[in-house]
Formats: C-alpha cells, sequence, structure tokens
C-alpha cells in the first residue's frame, strides 16, 4: 500500500516538474519571437522550440509547420525525454542580439528568458528556476563587448548607467 502511495506521488510531482518546463519553455518561444526585432518577420518565425537536440535548420517563409512541430513536441514532453532546446538558425541572428536593429538593445534575447523565468515562477508558487550557468556561458562565449552591452540591457534605471 505505502509503495503504491510513494508511486502516485513520485508520478504526480514528475508530471508537475515536467509541466512547468513546457510552460517556461513555451514561454520563453513567445517572448523570444515577440522581442525579436523585425523587418520581414523571418527572423522571429526562425525560433523553434524542441526536445532532445536543437534545431538546426533556417526554415523558409513563417516557419510556422517547423514552429507547431517543435510546440507539439513541447506539449508531448516528459521527463527524461531529453533537455529542451530554443534554437533560431538565421544566418544574422547574432547581429541582431548584438545589438544591430535600433528596435531592441544589445542582448535583447536575455532579457526576454529573463522575463520568461520570472512570469513562470510567479505562476508556480515556491519554484524558483536559476539559469545563471547557461546564461554566463552565453555571454562568455558571445564576449566581452556583447557581455557589456548585455550588463546595460539589465539596468534598473533603463539605460546604459
Amino acid at each position: 500500500m505505502a509503495d503504491t502511495q510513494v508511486a502516485a506521488v513520485g508520478g504526480r510531482f514528475r508530471a508537475e516538474v515536467a509541466n512547468a518546463c513546457k510552460a517556461l519553455m513555451l514561454e520563453i518561444d513567445a517572448n523570444l519571437r515577440e522581442a525579436t526585432p523585425h523587418k520581414t518577420g523571418h527572423a522571429q518565425a526562425n525560433w523553434i522550440p524542441t526536445v532532445g537536440a536543437a534545431f538546426v535548420l533556417e526554415v523558409p517563409g513563417d516557419g510556422d509547420a517547423a514552429h507547431v512541430e517543435g510546440v507539439a513536441q513541447i506539449m508531448r514532453f516528459k521527463l527524461g525525454d531529453g533537455d529542451l532546446f530554443e534554437a533560431n538558425n538565421v544566418p544574422y541572428i547574432m547581429q541582431l542580439i548584438g545589438g544591430s536593429s535600433s528596435q531592441a538593445a544589445a542582448g535583447w534575447d536575455l532579457v526576454a528568458i529573463e522575463q520568461a523565468v520570472q512570469a513562470i515562477q510567479g505562476q508556480y508558487d515556491g519554484l524558483t528556476i536559476d539559469l545563471s550557468a547557461p546564461i554566463a556561458a552565453i555571454v562568455a562565449e558571445r564576449g566581452g563587448d556583447l557581455a557589456g552591452n548585455v550588463a546595460s540591457a539589465y539596468s534598473p534605471f533603463g539605460d546604459d548607467a
């Protein structure tokens, strides 16, 4: 009897953690799509969420089919299925992230991710999501100049202070 209860509680716990992971990925996806500077919408359409491995292609046009499939993968996700990814493979995405567009400051992607984290933590009472290690790795990979720009994007004063 106790083993059955433990299994049931464990199953509910795994399902709830998986639901929080799904919610976070879908919020990140939505935020990145919304925050992406756009002229044609091509870069916005190329944010593709996946399970198990990052999406590696640039999708033509509006990217709807790849995005819909990616969202479906996220919705089917269960713990143990693999890592969750969000990828954008347009050749100029790093220039956009670096601030090449007047529509968004450098590091807007990390701001969008942080906003998603805050939103999901607010939905799940007591949940703490710590993405500091992956974010630090991203910033380090981008280099010092972009790191300074990202830091200014997080300024509580809303400027380069």
